[in-house]
C-alpha cells in the first residue's frame, strides 16, 4: 500500500497501522482505537446527545471499520474514512431511532423497553400486542411500501442492498422509503 507524498506523518503512521492490522497485528488495532477513540466518541456525542449511544456507536464505527479494513484505500487518510463509517453509522441509528419513536415502539407508555432480563407474563402480552398494533398498520401499506419497511428496518438492509434486491435505483429507494415513512407515520396518528 503506498503512501500519498501529501499526507501528513499522523497519516503515514496509521497506514503503517492498518497494514499491521490486516496482518492480523492486535496491538495496531489497539493503537488506532486509543489514537481516534476520544474524538469518534465526540462526534458521535453531538450527533446522538446520549452518553450511552454515543459509546455505543463509537465501538460499532470500530467494530464495522476493523471488520472492512481491507476495504480501506489510502486516497484519503484513514482518519476520514474512520470518520466517514462513523458517521454513515449514527446516522442510520438516528433514523431507524426516529422511525421506531414515531410508530411508538419506544414510548414510555405504549412498548416494552428490554433490559436483558426475563419479561413478566404482562409485559410479554403487552409488548405483543403493540407489535401485532404496528404491523396490522404495516399491513395497511401498498405491498411495495409493506416490502420496504420490511427490509429496511426488520431485516435491516441498507439502502444499497435494497437497490439490488428490489431492481431498483437508489434514488427510488429513497423516494419509497421517504413515502413509506409518512404514510406509515398518518396511519400511526390515525389510530392513536
Amino acid at each position: 500500500m503506498e503512501t500519498p507524498l501529501h499526507f501528513t506523518d499522523k497519516a503515514k503512521r496509521d497506514i503503517t497501522l492498518v497494514m499491521a492490522c490486516r496482518a492480523g497485528k492486535q496491538q495496531a488495532f489497539t493503537e488506532l482505537l486509543s489514537h481516534y477513540r476520544e474524538s469518534v466518541y465526540f462526534m458521535m456525542l453531538k450527533l446522538s446527545r446520549n452518553e450511552t449511544d454515543a459509546e455505543d456507536l463509537m465501538m460499532e464505527a470500530f467494530a464495522r471499520a476493523f471488520k472492512n479494513i481491507d476495504l480501506y484505500k489510502p486516497e484519503f487518510a484513514f482518519s476520514t474514512w474512520l470518520f466517514k463509517i462513523a458517521t454513515n453509522n449514527a446516522l442510520d441509528f438516528l433514523r431507524k431511532k426516529k422511525l421506531r419513536q414515531n410508530i411508538s415502539l419506544d414510548s414510555e407508555q405504549n412498548s416494552v423497553k428490554y433490559t436483558g432480563e426475563t419479561l413478566n407474563p404482562e409485559l410479554k402480552l403487552i409488548d405483543k400486542e403493540r407489535r401485532s398494533e404496528i404491523i396490522a398498520i404495516i399491513s395497511l401499506l401498498k405491498p411495495r411500501y409493506q416490502k420496504i419497511i420490511e427490509l429496511y428496518y426488520f431485516e435491516d438492509m441498507s439502502q444499497d442492498e435494497l437497490s439490488k434486491t428490489l431492481g431498483i435505483s437508489i434514488s427510488a429507494v429513497k423516494v419509497q422509503l421517504f413515502r413509506a415513512r409518512n404514510l406509515l407515520s398518518e396511519l400511526m396518528k390515525g389510530t392513536s
